[in-house]
């Protein structure tokens, strides 16, 4: 703990635990089921904590800790069900059905945007599914009281702004990168915090203290801010669902965007070999078409025939 007291900054010296700090969170148990219940108004209560840092900073592990905290402060009186996936519809659809309280772990959240139509459609949907989070989870969960659910991102901008105004905790494990965003942050968090953040980042990063990522800064929507330290960082909840199906099958997709990308680049070297080989475009063109057909690899003519020409000229040059 020497590197932490070494710091001079005075906020490292209160550090919080998230037992404290999550009290305001987490709704009293004789709370949940509580007041009107219908189709429109379910009494379904949620929070939402965004967890920002890069890879290896520890935000699933930490997100694990924080579920473990939930399990441990409702599991006397609910059955506390913990959902991880990459998209918050699958969490969702993934609740057990006796869940009655339920912690949604959405891990690295923008990795799921290229599934879809592109960037702003996945957004609306995100967002679409947020805000319609209490009807869907009764479809799933019918007995379901309360929500905990934690977005991990690498980037703090990259999610929606409607989950960064809605978010009751922010949680940072590590410095951001773009300028613009490390701007934000530093008005966001305030000087010393920022500094502190800074410090923990080349804690975890360059001088590879372990210990270092047991800590991270916290903003929070009742306005408090400072240092907090997971007790248990490695701490797991019993009740665990892990949606495997769905990072096995963005990993395909994946592997299948690496196959379609490096036909197109054999492709484009064929096209300028033959160029080179003094074939005329008209044959050349046929040759593509040929490969788009039966490969169903996409090159537009333009670029084919700048490639193209470019391997022709060189060989009038030699």
């Amino acid at each position: 703990m020497s590197w932490l007291s070494n710091l001079g900054v005075a906020v490292a010296k209160e550090v919080s635990r998230p037992s404290s700090l999550f009290k305001y969170l987490f709704p009293p148990k004789e709370a949940l089921g509580v007041g009107g219940d219908d189709e429109l108004t379910p009494s379904v209560k949620y929070s939402l904590i965004i967890q920002v840092g890069r890879p290896s900073s520890g935000k699933t592990t930490s997100a694990l800790a924080i579920a473990s905290l939930v399990e441990s402060f409702f599991s006397d009186v609910f059955r506390v069900r913990t959902v991880v996936s990459p998209s918050l519809a699958r969490c969702l659809r993934l609740l057990p059905k006796d869940t009655e309280v339920g912690v949604l772990v959405v891990d690295d959240a923008p990795v799921m945007h290229p599934a879809y139509g592109g960037r702003r459609f996945a957004d609306a949907l995100n967002v679409a599914t947020y805000f319609m989070m209490r009807h869907l989870a009764r479809r799933s969960a019918p007995g379901i009281r309360y929500m905990l659910l934690v977005f991990n991102t690498q980037r703090f901008w990259s999610l929606d702004t409607a989950f960064r105004e809605a978010s009751d905790v922010d949680i940072f494990k590590s410095m951001v990168k773009e300028p613009r965003e490390r701007k934000y942050l530093r008005r966001f968090l305030g000087r010393d915090l920022f500094h502190f953040l800074s410090e923990l980042h080349k804690e975890v990063f360059m001088r590879r203290n372990r210990e270092a990522l047991r800590f991270f800064v916290y903003y929070t929507t009742w306005s408090g801010r400072g240092v907090g330290e997971f007790e248990n960082p490695l701490a797991r909840p019993s009740n665990l669902v892990i949606d495997r199906s769905a990072r096995e099958e963005m990993l395909e997709r994946l592997f299948g965007l690496a196959n379609i990308y490096e036909a197109r680049g054999l492709l484009l070297k064929v096209v300028e070999s033959l160029g080179r080989l003094g074939v005329r475009w008209s044959k050349t063109r046929e040759i593509i078409n040929i490969i788009r057909e039966s490969a169903g690899v996409r090159l537009g003519n333009s670029v084919a025939h700048d490639i193209w020409k470019r391997g022709y000229e060189a060989r009038l040059r030699t």
